[in-house]
Parts: C-alpha cells; sequence; structure tokens
C-alpha cells in the first residue's frame, strides 16, 4: 500500500504548479503547513504532516493551539484559510473523501481608526526632521517622499516600494504602478499632486532604476516582509506622538486615503481609486468618525431635539 503523500508534498507538486501564487501568498501556505505539522507533532520528533491528518478534530485542535498561544483569531482562521484550500484540492483530486466542516472563528469588525489631514501632517513634519541617509539620499526627503506618494496614490507599500524611476512620468506628473507589484494584479496610473512631485524630485531620481532605494530588507518586494522600513516608519510615528500599532502603519495611510475619497466623492470613486473588486472591501476601510457622511439619527428619531422642536420627553422608569 503507497505511503499516504504528506501536505507540503501534496502541495507542492500537486496544487502549487496549476495554482500560480506569488511568493508571499506561497510562504503563507508553507508557514501553515509547517504550524499543522508542529502542532500534530509536538512533543516529538518533528515529522510533516500527511495528507490523510487533515480533519476536523485536528483542524479544530489546531486553531485552538493558535489562540492558547496568544495569537488572534484572525490568525486561527488564516491558518484554516490555507489548510482547507488544500483540503478542497485534495478532494477535487480523489486524495480525501470527507469535506471540512470546522468553522472559522467569528471575526469581529472593529471601528477602523486611521490619520486625519492634522495628523497625517504631523507624519510628514516627523519625517522631515529625520537625519541620516537612506543609502544616497538624505533620509528625510527619502521618507517625505515615500509619504507623499502613498498618501497620494494610496498604493500598497510593496507596490509603491516596486515602483521604477521610469514608471513616474514627470511631464504628465503621473505614476503608474503595475499590474506585476499590484495585489488586484492590474496597473493602476495615479495623477500625482504638486507637492508629491516636488518631494519626489527632491530625492533627485535621475536615471536610478527604482524610485525608492531601500538597502535592506532584500527580497521585500517579492515576499512583502518589509520589516526594518516598517521599525522605522514606527519611530516616524513615535516621533509625531501617534499610534504605532499593527493597524497603524503603512495600511493606515492607505485607508487614509480610502476614508478622504469616499467622503468626497462616494464609496464606489474609492473603490476604484484603491483597486478593489468589491464596495464591501473598500467599507471596512473608511473611518467613519471623519466622514460627514458617519451614522447620525438625531436629525430623524423624534426623540432628539431639532431647531424647531422641543424633545420628546423619555420615560423615567420609575415602574408606576
Amino acid at each position: 500500500m503507497p505511503r499516504p503523500s504528506t501536505i507540503a508534498h501534496f502541495y507542492a507538486h500537486s496544487y502549487a504548479p496549476y495554482n500560480p501564487q506569488r511568493p508571499r501568498t506561497r510562504k503563507g501556505y508553507s508557514q501553515a503547513i509547517a504550524e499543522f505539522s508542529a502542532h500534530l507533532t509536538a512533543g516529538n520528533s518533528r515529522r510533516a504532516a500527511r495528507l490523510d491528518e487533515l480533519t476536523d478534530a485536528n483542524l479544530a485542535a489546531a486553531m485552538q493551539a493558535t489562540i492558547d498561544r496568544g495569537n488572534s483569531t484572525a490568525t486561527a482562521n488564516k491558518l484554516r484559510r490555507h489548510l482547507l484550500t488544500i483540503w478542497n484540492a485534495a478532494i477535487a483530486a480523489g486524495q480525501l473523501t470527507k469535506p471540512c466542516r470546522v468553522k472559522p472563528y467569528p471575526k469581529a469588525k472593529h471601528e477602523r481608526r486611521t490619520w486625519d489631514a492634522d495628523e497625517f501632517q504631523r507624519i510628514l513634519d516627523a519625517a522631515s526632521d529625520l537625519d541620516g541617509w537612506v543609502g544616497e539620499i538624505t533620509a528625510h526627503a527619502w521618507w517625505t517622499a515615500l509619504l507623499f506618494t502613498i498618501g497620494n496614490t494610496g498604493g500598497r507599500v510593496s507596490a509603491v516600494m516596486s515602483a521604477a524611476t521610469a514608471d513616474l512620468d514627470t511631464a504628465r506628473g503621473d505614476l503608474l504602478l503595475k499590474a506585476d507589484n499590484q495585489k488586484q494584479n492590474a496597473d493602476q496610473r495615479f495623477a500625482l499632486a504638486a507637492e508629491t512631485l516636488d518631494a519626489i524630485a527632491a530625492t533627485r531620481p535621475g536615471d536610478r532604476r527604482q524610485l525608492f532605494p531601500w538597502p535592506y530588507d532584500d527580497n521585500a518586494a517579492t515576499n512583502g516582509d518589509w520589516k526594518t522600513l516598517t521599525r522605522h516608519y514606527k519611530r516616524i510615528l513615535k516621533a509625531a506622538g501617534l499610534r504605532t500599532g499593527r493597524t497603524d502603519l503603512f495600511h493606515s495611510l492607505r485607508a487614509m486615503v480610502a476614508t478622504w475619497i469616499a467622503d468626497a466623492q462616494g464609496i464606489d470613486a474609492a473603490r476604484d481609486y484603491l483597486g478593489h473588486s468589491d464596495n464591501r472591501v473598500t467599507a471596512a476601510y473608511l473611518d467613519r468618525s471623519q466622514m460627514s457622511t458617519r451614522r447620525d439619527a438625531r436629525a430623524v428619531l423624534p426623540i432628539f431635539k431639532t431647531e424647531t422642536e422641543a424633545p420628546i420627553r423619555l420615560a423615567t422608569g420609575t415602574g408606576d
């Protein structure tokens, strides 16, 4: 009887070759497989988890163990999502028969918080005070240009960091973020404000290959692992007196742009600008506290006072 295939072998030879993925995505699958294997072999010599060990009981236990180690439910759900994709592919290939019945943990829908205009200005001011160099570019000029560019385009940090100097058209005043570096696999061309163009010009791009050359974080453009860049950005946020949590980093700049566009032009315009496939994705980016269209029932509910009417008196709850 043939030995059951390992999950890693099935993924590498029966799934990945027929489902092209970005390096960062492949890395996520490899990490999920390794975590699942480590859970199954805890206390014993490490071995690769077999495909037939993808069972409801094992997956549920691995997800719970992820939570027990102090990770979020989102991390546990990510583990499930990766393994479920492999599980379904194995069923389609006839190597497994029973479908997964393990449900994801409920996702808490927390209110999005991003930067307002004053806070973004504080970030720019903190960047302008930087000393030192990024390669051959002064640190204050490099960071100011990067922040203006992300704040102008709403681009993901990997897409902006991957932009070539040739993608900048100074005559037209726009920047092309290419499909190869975009999660949505589509080119996007953005008109740049004069402030953004001036900030980029201050870095003297000339004929250098990369618009934002960064001498650290090798392979980050492909694996999305911008550890050093993120660490330096946290220092800028701290100098600006702002939050430095996981949701306050580069992606918060993208949410900032989405919020401002949605407030001024509607969510359809924001969705198109960010390159999202659905308005529901864009809605999760919006900081409602900054929007003029935030939920407010005071103008329509009769229990609240208007300019022409006295408020309705609420019951006092005396029990009479």
